[in-house]
């Protein structure tokens, strides 16, 4: 048997081969047998050398992931290999050595250092966090006397938020586990992401346009049409290999949530702003306070209105500047930031090895799309407990009714 210092002095020898082993590519055929395979397929016959044998607390095999040369083509040692390296190309040490083959061992290395770590705990860690605003949201709004339909919507928003962490942490935790388990594990990923689009749009539906009940209506519908279309989709795109429709697709439904905003603020103009204001507000001035705070003098244009009216109308503004000027700009401007990280693999395209299993752009973008609705829940939970913003424009509708000779019917 080897000694303590002896197998310390292996694994920092087998450490250092694995970090050097892109610069000895050239030499790859003395260590490899090459046989034709028409399956496009890697034939190569490895040797042990890119796989590096950790001490706890690391995974205790790691492998990079470099295609073989063969007739001026990429191969493989595995299909799952080439899917991993479509993935992201430039992260290529800090795998698992695959396939792993044993759900067991998957559920180990949850515990293990590898270049999946951060990728499960970014998402496990919120998902935890949303179950738990599940069962404390819950009782609290009861608690409150809170609208019974106002916690069913809210009850199905955080129900999706913590399925779309669940199962991003199960796709990163079993995707290697076999070719099948990827593809099945990345159509569990992207059902968890629509649901998460369709839980948002449909709580924007609600509770961003009370009073205005039609509208939300339709478009909740249309949430839940593209919902199911885009379930019942996602297998084929995964088996087509679709990625940008699906993208695409993806991004179009997102959207949903910030045109009901856009309906919100019209709805308020027309229905609203212009009866009580008489037509002394243009919606472009709505729209430039909401987005930039400008300035609207709300008190020597509703001389004839009671002062109650005109303090829900500033409460009504300020509550718009909340959602639009703040929530949604900070939501996609960080969505936004996160995407171009992913798609510029940055940083481990410009620092090779070096971001592998801390830093590399998957899990960056993992912690801003988990922090952005965790920021979101915090102010716009706290706006409902407090006062129920939400409900503005039911109330406002009903004073306008009372003071003016007409409403709208909706």
């Amino acid at each position: 048997m080897k000694t303590t210092t002896n197998m310390k002095d292996d694994v920092a020898l087998l450490r250092e081969s694995s970090h050097h082993h892109h610069h000895h590519q050239h030499h790859h055929h003395h260590h490899t047998k090459q046989t034709k395979n028409s399956n496009g397929k890697c034939s190569c016959h490895h040797d042990d050398s890119n796989t590096v044998p950790y001490e706890w607390p690391w995974y205790p095999y790691l492998e990079n992931i470099q295609p073989c040369k063969q007739h001026h083509e990429e191969k493989f040692k595995t299909q799952l290999h080439h899917l991993l390296h479509q993935d992201n190309p430039y992260l290529v040490s800090g795998y698992r050595k695959l396939p792993i083959q044993s759900f067991k061992k998957c559920i180990y290395s949850i515990f293990t250092l590898h270049n999946e770590t951060l990728n499960i705990w970014t998402h496990l860690l919120p998902a935890f966090y949303f179950s738990y605003l599940i069962v404390y949201c819950t009782c609290q709004a009861y608690e409150m006397g809170k609208d019974r339909a106002d916690i069913f919507i809210s009850l199905f928003y955080y129900t999706s938020a913590a399925l779309i962490y669940y199962l991003s942490a199960f796709y990163h935790v079993f995707r290697m586990n076999s070719e099948s388990a990827y593809h099945f594990c990345l159509i569990c990923d992207l059902r968890g992401i629509i649901s998460m689009f369709s839980g948002s749009n449909i709580w924007c539906a609600y509770f961003m346009l009370k009073g205005f009940d039609r509208v939300a209506t339709v478009l909740t519908s249309i949430s839940f049409a593209g919902y199911f279309y885009l379930w019942f989709w996602i297998p084929s795109m995964v088996k087509r290999r679709l990625s940008n429709r699906r993208t695409l697709y993806f991004a179009i439904f997102s959207t949903i949530g910030l045109m009901c905003m856009f309906v919100r603020l019209f709805l308020q103009f027309e229905y609203i702003y212009q009866p009580v204001l008489e037509g002394k507000l243009s919606f472009l001035d709505l729209l430039m306070n909401t987005l930039f705070g400008k300035e609207i003098d709300l008190i020597s244009n509703t001389s004839s209105i009671d002062h109650d009216t005109n303090q829900m109308l500033l409460q009504l503004l300020n509550f718009n500047q909340l959602l639009f000027g703040k929530i949604i700009f900070r939501s996609f401007s960080l969505l936004a930031f996160a995407m171009v990280i992913r798609v510029l693999k940055f940083p481990e395209k410009y620092f090779p090895y070096t971001f592998d299993i801390f830093g590399a752009s998957h899990q960056l973008f993992h912690t801003i799309v988990a922090l952005s609705p965790i920021l979101n829940h915090i102010e716009l939970w706290e706006s409902y407990i407090q006062n129920d913003q939400f409900s503005l424009h039911h109330d406002l509708l009903e004073l306008v009714q009372q003071q003016r000779t007409s409403t709208p019917h909706l």
